[in-house]
């Protein structure tokens, strides 16, 4: 066999095997291939009755880059591989504020709303992130269904701060 023909097969086959290799890591991406595992399908439940339906798991839950990339592809074979021994693996895969900031660009320039008063960058300067206020939104608590950003949710850091209902103004535009 000459070293061309040898060269063009052994392309073909690479370009083949890789073809394969993504085309498996894209169903493994895919929102329904996690919820397919016993352990996520809560979590799962409440993504969809979530206004982030539309949005899969992957987007939230992986770095950018290659980087990102294998770290998310070690999180899925690390929770197969969990799974599959019949323990139930640590679904705590970090989703912070920059993978909110992806699709929320302006969100920390937020300061009011039409009937709100939402000082976003005095929270950051406290320390708190966007899961601190938004976090149940897209699977509520531990997979409930989701909740969304409640007076309750305020008022549960800034009880003290409101003394009688004349400093509701403080939040509330009226």
């Amino acid at each position: 066999m000459s070293t061309r023909k040898l060269q063009a097969i052994i392309l073909v086959v690479l370009v083949v095997a890789i073809g394969g290799a993504v085309a498996a890591s894209r169903r493994e991406q895919a929102s329904e291939s996690c919820g397919s595992c016993h352990s996520m399908a809560p979590y799962a439940q409440s993504w969809k009755e979530s206004n982030h339906k539309n949005v899969e798991c992957w987007d939230c839950h992986t770095g950018p880059g290659v980087g990102g990339w294998v770290r998310g592809m070690l999180n899925i074979a690390r929770m197969k591989r969990v799974e599959k021994s019949g323990a139930t693996p640590d679904l705590k895969v970090e989703a912070d504020e920059s993978f909110c900031l992806r699709c929320h660009p302006k969100a920390k320039s937020i300061s009011e709303t039409e009937t709100m008063k939402i000082p976003h960058t005095l929270h950051e300067g406290v320390g708190l992130d966007c899961q601190a206020c938004h976090g149940g939104q897209v699977h509520g608590e531990n997979g409930s269904a989701p909740v969304s950003i409640s007076h309750d949710t305020c008022i549960g850091c800034h009880a003290e701060w409101i003394e009688n209902d004349d400093e509701c103004v403080k939040c509330h535009k009226w």
